[in-house]
């Protein structure tokens, strides 16, 4: 099971309460035995505080390990936020649409002037048609390396909608569904976004590369990315790994 480092630690101060301090890694590990799919998005309490009581010697329900933690990434692993404490995680999620959508309101003259400057700016500064077709590639783009999980893909549908029109995302940020779910989100077309991604430097053989690509196509909305890059060059492909045919070459 993914989790990212800073999900695993919730908190992590040395006065902090106990089940602040539990490791969630360890929790979802023993749910994948405690608790099959969910049949329908409820908290799984009991079965949680099951696991809570064996990691941490107390019995702790989604409530309070959800919506009273600090951390919001507690519930961007799907295992947990769809298996193990689904409306807690629905309810966090809604709270923090609601700020997000607070904070935008407060910024409305702010935004305005930005949707005017890269519109200007995308109009402005774009590459010749890449192999002859369609309107060039924007030469504005937002990084989204970090954005990940629920406030990641919010944070990539605001950029939509201010007027970034170009995301540079890669195999290794682990966030082609937070692209596109902001993506979908923003009401634009697929075609009227250009996406990068990248291949990662341990994906540097011909079998290797096959593969990384081939998840970039399956995981991005409309099964493309619009450019395709090396992350970094590195010298050694996988280890062992054949050259490609003429016949793999050409195609």
């Amino acid at each position: 099971i993914f989790l990212s480092a800073n999900m695993a630690s919730l908190g992590g101060r040395a006065d902090a309460p106990t089940w602040q301090r539990l490791s969630l890694l360890r929790l979802l590990a023993a749910s994948v035995v405690l608790v099959g799919e969910a049949d329908s998005c409820v908290d799984m309490d009991e079965a949680v505080g099951q696991l809570t009581l064996q990691q941490m010697g107390q019995e702790v329900g989604c409530e309070q390990l959800v919506l009273h933690n600090p951390n919001p990434r507690i519930c961007d692993d799907p295992a947990f936020s769809e298996q193990l404490c689904c409306q807690s995680c629905r309810a966090q999620r809604q709270r923090l649409a609601e700020e997000l959508e607070e904070r935008w309101q407060a910024l409305a003259g702010p935004v305005e002037r930005a949707q005017t400057l890269l519109r200007e700016g995308n109009a402005r500064w774009r590459s010749a048609p890449l192999h002859g077709q369609g309107q060039g590639m924007p030469l504005l783009a937002i990084g989204t390396g970090g954005l990940i999980g629920f406030k990641g893909a919010r944070a990539i549908e605001s950029a939509l909608k201010v007027g970034y029109r170009h995301l540079d995302s890669a195999l290794m940020y682990e966030n082609h569904g937070a692209v596109s779910e902001a993506v979908e989100k923003s009401g634009l077309s697929r075609q009227e976004v250009f996406i990068t991604s990248k291949v990662p430097p341990e994906s540097m053989g011909f079998r290797a590369a096959e593969e990384a690509t081939n998840r970039i196509r399956d995981e991005l909305p409309g099964g493309y990315a619009d450019l395709c890059l090396v992350h970094w060059p590195h010298g050694k492909g996988p280890y062992g790994e054949p050259h490609a045919t003429a016949e793999e070459r050409s195609e």
